[in-house]
């Protein structure tokens, strides 16, 4: 009996002890929020957490290889690398074995450059002759500065020899993506619909003496605290907040998406040898104010190639209300890392996953000055099997089944025409099944020239079989030779056609699914 009591007692204590733990860290973080909000300087929270910027006026781009778990300096074209004598990925260059733009802090310095634009020498030396570390000394050198020359988009060459570039009062956000789920790709619409979570994450450091007794609690143990708030509380604590929009998202809908913001204190990295000698030894707030829920987004398609496409979905931030001047965004390394895991750890209905990727892009705004945004982008093929099973191979059928009236004597018209006619109509039922798939284009799909040669195919027998009955009907053993050609040369010529009329749609085209690459 005493042995069942003390198991009791234990069990309550331990109830209370994490019942009172729990009371705790809410009072912790609502005693945080209430010292926010009467602080003698909450004027200054409002204003914009400024740092300094000094760097070249541009960044070489950065792409994640999902084989290796590295990130590769150099371009997002995985065709093209760079290896030393101990078989070490270093960096990529693209086919002109050039280095690429991967980001622009100011267009006004860098006139005539866009993100994408090629680097080709550095002090009068070709990219392709440097090492990887040389080319990081030489491009971020400050003494001397370096002799760079651009090569862009019209084949225009740029010189800069500036250096570096100072901004003192900018504020850095870093944009990072997390996606759940994608399903709901419309192409009547262009649209398809995301579970995601995007995560603005910034530092604060006008905060920080308040918010420091209340987030660090044993600095010598490393114990820290982190606050977690809703939307409305943090609006009533009048903290800055980047204004990061999904810029080709056009639905979101408040019932299906949450915010909140957490709030983590720099001493958790102080003393970290992982961020020795960053800015993380700075003193401030960490401040991540997340979006999570499901979004829709518009995307524009390209369906020349339909069935046999491929297509891109795109994922666009940015923040409308700064320009280059006064805010910059920065991609979370990890974003590639999550869209890699993405695509390795799940499907989309009706379509397969080919690559995913990140980059910088200029937004225009008729208000201000430009921005600059973050795009993600999924590549995705169209599961093509329903169309050429479902589809395409019932219409060959179909049309094996039109011309096999040659097989038929010319005297037994009446027959034949029923057999043309009936397959005539089940070629348009199918059209019907295609029009509902796809919105009202300016040009014709592969498929429209497919269903439009499949007409013109089952209308011929139709007319020969009439000439071919004319001639038999005056004696004419010409239909004998007419009949026996039809029967092999109509079917042959169909299937030719389709052929050919696949290579015309899918030569030069970027949309076209895997399998026809090699047409491009």
């Amino acid at each position: 009996m005493k042995k069942k009591f003390k198991i009791i007692s234990l069990v309550l204590s331990l109830f209370l002890f994490l019942l009172n733990s729990n009371s705790y860290s809410l009072s912790r973080c609502a005693a945080l929020m209430e010292d926010i909000k009467n602080a003698d300087n909450a004027s200054e929270f409002q204003e914009h957490p400024y740092s300094k910027l000094y760097n070249p006026p541009f960044d070489v781009s950065l792409y994640y290889n999902s084989e290796i778990d590295e990130w590769i300096w150099g371009v997002d074209n995985k065709n093209y690398k760079v290896i030393d004598e101990d078989n070490e990925f270093i960096w990529a260059l693209n086919e002109n074995k050039n280095l690429t733009i991967g980001k622009i802090y100011d267009y006004e310095v860098l006139k005539g450059l866009e993100i994408g634009d090629e680097i080709i020498e550095i002090n009068g030396k070709k990219v392709s002759e440097f090492s990887k570390d040389q080319l990081v000394d030489a491009i971020y050198s400050t003494d001397p500065s370096p002799k760079i020359v651009f090569l862009n988009s019209y084949g225009n060459k740029i010189e800069y020899d500036k250096g570096y570039i100072e901004k003192p009062e900018i504020v850095p956000v870093n944009i990072q993506l997390k996606i759940r789920n994608v399903s709901g790709i419309n192409i009547k619409e262009n649209t398809f619909q995301a579970d995601m979570e995007i995560n603005a994450i910034y530092k604060v450091p006008s905060i920080y003496d308040v918010s420091r007794k209340h987030l660090v609690i044993n600095k010598d143990n490393n114990e820290f605290w982190m606050c977690k708030f809703t939307e409305d509380e943090f609006e009533e604590m009048q903290i800055w907040n980047p204004w990061i929009e999904n810029i080709n998202s056009i639905r979101q809908d408040k019932t299906l998406i949450n915010r909140e913001y957490i709030f983590q204190i720099s001493d958790i990295w102080k003393g970290n040898e992982k961020y020795k000698d960053t800015s993380y030894d700075d003193n401030f707030v960490e401040i991540t104010s997340k979006q999570f829920g499901t979004f829709t987004f518009t995307s524009e398609y390209f369906l020349k190639a339909f069935p046999f496409d491929k297509q891109k979905l795109v994922f666009q931030f940015a923040d409308l209300s700064r320009d280059l001047d006064m805010q910059t965004l920065d991609s979370n390394l990890y974003n590639d890392r999550y869209l890699a895991y993405f695509k390795n750890n799940n499907k989309i209905l009706e379509w397969r996953m080919l690559d995913t990727s990140t980059k910088y892009i200029k937004v225009e705004n008729p208000e201000i000055y430009p921005t600059d945004g973050v795009q993600m982008i999924i590549e995705i093929e169209r599961d093509y099997g329903y169309y050429i099973f479902k589809i395409i191979l019932p219409m060959v059928l179909i049309l094996l089944v039109c011309w096999s009236v040659f097989w038929i004597h010319p005297r037994e018209l009446e027959s034949k025409l029923t057999i043309t006619i009936v397959c005539l109509l089940s070629l348009i039922a199918y059209n019907f099944v295609i029009d509902q798939d796809l919105p009202k284009l300016g040009y014709l799909t592969l498929m429209d020239y497919i269903i439009l040669l499949s007409y013109i195919f089952a209308t011929l027998p139709n007319f020969i079989s009439i000439y071919s009955f004319q001639l038999y009907k005056n004696r004419n053993v010409k239909w004998k030779f007419i009949d026996s050609k039809s029967r092999i040369y109509g079917p042959v010529t169909y299937i030719f056609l389709i052929l050919f009329i696949i290579f015309f749609n899918s030569i030069d085209n970027p949309y076209t699914a895997g399998f026809l690459s090699f047409l491009r």
